[in-house]
């Protein structure tokens, strides 16, 4: 289901398009979805700029019924300020990778976004905790970031999760910036078992801030790196 919020983000994706056929089948997989307000698809650099109020994983979703590899490559409040920092987290659970968490940060308000799988089916408190210790998982992360007498920056909201143990969520804060919890840990925690996923917030790219189309450590082309990743993944989960 669709997760709508009155924030609009700019979302800048690699599409692997080699031709006109590819870049028209790109087109109709995002005309007319509510929650696009816009997008620019650009065969020739295999780019696809989308200003949507939905989340970056739902439209990594329709991109992916293409058929074609697709790569998120930034986002931003808007592509006229390229300045603005974004931060991502790798969410774990007992060492595990169960998700991905972006925050992208607007001139006032920041949106967190997140998709999570394998967790308990439920209510799961998000947080922003002062520390980004993870050595021994959630419990060295220190408390709930800018507690005090009025309460807690770092309390984003809840969700529930139903029998699948899959979520997609976005909330809205003016709390915090994000460019405040850099190094520091986001935290889910289940409202009964105590139950956590948690990872350290790092800074991303925002759009137009990656033009890397070739891996400088290893060689590897963006698609073949998204290739080898897609693979490892499938055989981790089997």
């Amino acid at each position: 289901m669709a997760t709508i919020t009155q924030h609009e983000t700019v979302m800048e994706y690699a599409v692997r398009m080699t031709s006109r056929e590819d870049e028209m089948l790109v087109r109709s997989k995002l005309e007319n979805i509510r929650g696009v307000k816009e997008f620019r698809v650009d065969l020739r650099e295999e780019t696809v700029l989308v200003t949507t109020v939905l989340s970056s994983f739902e439209i990594q979703r329709l991109l992916e019924s293409t058929g074609f590899l697709v790569i998120l490559r930034g986002y931003n409040h808007s592509t006229s300020d390229t300045s603005l920092e974004g931060g991502v987290v790798t969410m774990l659970r007992d060492s595990k990778v169960c998700g991905l968490c972006r925050m992208i940060q607007g001139s006032v308000v920041c949106v967190v976004e997140g998709s999570l799988s394998g967790l308990e089916e439920g209510e799961h408190r998000v947080q922003i905790h002062s520390g980004g210790d993870i050595t021994r998982g959630a419990n060295s992360c220190g408390g709930v970031y800018g507690t005090d007498s009025n309460g807690a920056k770092g309390y984003l909201g809840s969700f529930k999760v139903g029998r699948d143990g899959a979520i997609n969520f976005r909330f809205d804060t003016d709390k915090f910036k994000v460019c405040d919890v850099i190094g520091r840990s986001l935290i889910t925690t289940h409202s009964e078992t105590g139950i956590n996923t948690y990872g350290i917030v790092a800074r991303s790219s925002g759009v137009f801030g990656n033009r890397k189309k070739v891996c400088q450590c290893s060689g590897e082309t963006i698609w073949e790196e998204a290739t080898r990743v897609r693979e490892e993944t499938i055989r981790s989960s089997l």
